[in-house]
């Protein structure tokens, strides 16, 4: 039976569609450039998608749909339908990413469709009017991570989420289910979230923009504005100053890389602002103990070349390490449940253990067994373990519980036994996955196994493993496994 809402949203399909035809064309007579094309279909894209949440009623149906336009979306990138459209694989990502955060949205806000609507049409609006600014006004452009970005697109950014923001409280918009804060509140914290969005875009690339900063701003509002709490805004500015010295320092001693140094003011100032000194001091333990052993003159000749990472962290090492952190600070912030701080010092212990496992393994030349069948490898290769790296491990893992036991009222020795096992067990998990499916290749001219695409200064050739799971990829399994690890003991005990 065909009800208003099919009817919706095949006229919404049908507007859609226009509009990509239309665009195209123009493209393709010159009448405009490519790029601009795309930049204007992304405009009535996020206008189109946002009006849907209140010209279908039926959430239900929005979800099925927003479902089906990702996998949609993913297939036809990965096949590389749209090859002569798109200058680049990367360039579609953002038509698969903008469809996941709408899902998201519908899943997490189904019951407040404000919420569905305004962060994503605000977010939506604001990047393509800055991508459209940057293009033709930005005279100055720069790499961050993997994209261009310019000085005019990232202020009239800032500028229109400052706007947005500020927009629903000041006509008096009573469907935001919220009370109205007041204007020194309004104003400071509009600034704060513009800000704060306005660097997590800049380090966006390959279209993952479209799906973190309109999650990222509904997180936001709906945090800052469900009651005016001036203390969570002025906590949060606090950790935004102080991630932003830690940042600086860390980026003159060469801890991080420029955009490990963006990444790092994003989680930290998450981290810090919501979370206090509870959740600063494990993620501050893990950084600065982490960093000045990797530091250290130590490491093994034979391991030499093998590692695809240097010590300065980047920012996908940094997010690799620390994001699910950086969203169950998020989850803790709404609901005030202490577990979600449990789950965050197992997955730090996890990834601590495995960085201390691989330092201190390879602190200097020692026996070292391949973790399933225990013949001897190559020290510092994937899948490698060893007594010393096992007690580094072990280390790791004490480092991580210790500092987090200053916030735990009682059960400490369950604690400490947890954490410390769920580190331990996520390091082996890590040693798992680097023996059976992270990348791994050969060099073709000293026939070392290594994650470095070039060796001896020539290709490698591929050896094993998944092309897409790299080191970083292993490292985030590695802090979601002491999840689920200390999950299912915590359940247990």
């Amino acid at each position: 039976m065909i009800t208003s809402d099919h009817i919706a949203l095949i006229a919404l399909f049908f507007s859609g569609s226009v509009a990509v035809f239309g665009f195209e064309h123009l493209a393709r007579k010159s009448v405009i450039s490519q790029p601009a094309a795309r930049k204007f279909l992304f405009l009535i894209a996020a206008s189109i998608t946002s009006f849907s949440v209140y010209l279908i009623e039926s959430i239900n149906l929005l979800i099925i749909t927003a479902s089906g336009a990702s996998v949609l979306a993913w297939l036809v990138i990965v096949k590389n339908l749209f090859s002569d459209y798109y200058e680049s694989q990367k360039q579609g990502w953002s038509i698969f990413y903008f469809s996941l955060a709408f899902l998201f949205l519908l899943v997490i806000f189904r019951e407040n469709r404000f919420m569905i609507f305004f962060p994503f049409f605000s977010a939506g609006i604001s990047k393509g009017i800055s991508s459209i600014t940057g293009l033709y006004l930005g005279r100055k452009h720069y790499v961050i991570t993997a994209g261009e970005k310019s000085i005019a697109g990232s202020i009239s950014f800032f500028l229109l989420l400052f706007l947005f923001t500020l927009a629903p409280f000041y006509f008096n918009i009573s469907e935001t289910g919220f009370s109205s804060p007041g204007s020194q509140y309004l104003i400071i914290s509009s600034v704060t979230i513009a800000f704060f969005l306005t660097v997590t875009e800049l380090l966006t690339s390959g279209g993952n923009g479209s799906f973190f900063v309109p999650v990222l701003y509904a997180v936001l509002f709906f945090l800052f504005y469900k009651i005016e709490n001036f203390t969570l805004l002025y906590d949060f500015l606090t950790g935004l100053g102080f991630a932003f010295l830690l940042v600086t320092a860390s980026y003159k001693l060469k801890f991080l890389s420029l955009n490990g140094s963006i990444a790092t003011f994003i989680l930290a100032g998450l981290l810090f602002g919501f979370g206090g000194w509870a959740w600063s001091v494990p993620i501050l333990s893990f950084f600065l103990l982490s960093s000045l052993i990797s530091k250290m003159p130590h490491r093994s000749k034979d391991t030499e070349g093998i590692f695809e990472k240097s010590s300065t962290r980047d920012y996908l090492q940094v997010f690799a390490n620390g994001g699910a952190g950086g969203v169950l600070v998020l989850l803790y912030t709404n609901s005030g449940d202490q577990i979600y701080y449990l789950l965050y010092v197992a997955a730090l212990a996890a990834v601590c253990a495995d960085t201390w496992a691989t330092e201190i393994g390879t602190m200097r030349k020692t026996a070292t067994y391949h973790i399933l069948n225990f013949r001897k490898v190559s020290q510092g290769i994937s899948g490698g373990i060893s007594v010393q790296g096992t007690l580094g491990a072990v280390a790791g893992s004490f480092a991580i519980a210790l500092s987090g036991a200053f916030w735990i009222n009682e059960g400490l020795a369950v604690y400490f036994l947890l954490v410390m096992f769920s580190g331990l067990a996520g390091s082996i998990i890590d040693s798992l996955l680097g023996a059976t499916i992270q990348l791994q290749y050969k060099c073709n001219s000293c026939g070392k196994i290594t994650e470095r695409k070039e060796h001896c200064g020539v290709k490698s050739k591929y050896f094993r493993g998944i092309n897409w799971v790299n080191n970083d990829v292993v490292n985030f399994l590695c802090s979601l496994s002491g999840i689920v690890i200390i999950l299912i003991f915590a359940s247990i005990v």
